[in-house]
C-alpha cells in the first residue's frame, strides 16, 4: 500500500508514517510506504510509473495526483479526503498570516462545501469556486480576481497558480482523521484485491486440472 503526500509536506507526512506504523502493527501481511512527492506530478508519475504499477495493489493520494494517476495507472488509487476541520484550520492559517481582505477557497465539491458559511467565524470575506477539473482552475481563479479576492486557499496546484497571479496562497492541509480515513478504505480495497486473486488462481488452477469438462460449485 502507497501513501503519497504531497510534495514535501512534513507534518503530513509524520501524521502518515506514525498511521501507518499503527496499521501495519495490527496487519502485518500489509507493506506500508509514505512517499514524499518532491516533483511536479506529471515528473513524479513518470519517474515512478513502473515501480507503482507493479509493486503496489492501492495508492493513496489527493487532488490532482489522483486523477493523473486513474488515468495512467492499473492500480486502484484512494483519495485523501478533505475534513471541515481541515477547512478551518486553513482558513486560520490563512488569516492569520496574510490579514486578506477576501478569501477564496478553490477546490472540488465537497471541499467549498465545507468552506460555505464559514467566512464568520473569520471575522473575513470569503468566497467559494468549484472546480470539478483542473482544466477548470483558470476560470475560477479569475473570477476569485474579478470579485476582489487577496488570498487563496486550494489544493498544491491552486496554490501555485495563485501565487503566479499575484495572490498570497494557502495549501489546505491534512490532518491526521482524513488521513486515517484514507487507509482504512484503502485496507477495504487491499482485502478485495486479495479476494479476487484468489478466485483467479483458484480458476485458473481448475482450468490446467480439467481435461474433458469441469464443475465448479462456489
Amino acid at each position: 500500500l502507497l501513501y503519497i503526500v504531497p510534495w514535501d509536506e512534513q507534518e503530513v507526512s509524520r501524521l502518515s508514517g506514525k498511521s501507518a506504523e499503527e496499521f501495519q502493527s495490527e496487519d502485518e501481511d500489509t507493506r506500508y510506504l509514505v512517499v514524499n512527492r518532491k516533483k511536479p506530478i506529471d515528473g513524479f508519475i513518470s519517474a515512478y510509473i513502473k515501480k507503482l504499477d507493479f509493486e503496489y495493489d492501492v495508492m493513496i493520494a489527493r487532488g490532482n495526483l489522483s486523477d493523473k494517476l486513474r488515468e495512467s495507472m492499473s492500480v486502484p488509487v484512494i483519495d485523501i479526503p478533505f475534513t471541515g476541520y481541515d477547512v478551518i484550520y486553513s482558513l486560520m492559517e490563512c488569516r492569520k498570516k496574510y490579514q486578506p481582505r477576501n478569501i477564496a477557497v478553490i477546490g472540488r465539491h465537497h471541499v467549498v462545501c465545507h468552506a460555505k458559511g464559514l467566512g464568520k467565524l473569520i471575522n473575513c470575506g470569503l468566497n467559494v469556486y468549484e472546480v470539478a477539473e483542473s482544466s477548470g482552475l483558470e476560470q475560477q481563479m479569475k473570477n476569485a480576481l474579478k470579485d476582489g479576492c487577496d488570498a487563496v486557499i486550494g489544493g498544491y496546484t491552486t496554490a501555485i497558480f495563485a501565487r503566479s497571479c499575484g495572490l498570497h496562497a494557502v495549501v489546505m492541509g491534512t490532518g491526521a482523521e482524513a488521513i486515517r480515513m484514507a487507509l482504512e478504505e484503502a485496507l477495504h480495497m487491499v482485502a478485495a484485491v486479495r479476494k479476487e486473486r484468489e478466485l483467479s488462481e483458484t480458476y485458473r488452477i481448475i482450468a490446467q486440472a480439467a481435461q474433458d469438462g469441469m464443475i465448479y460449485v462456489n
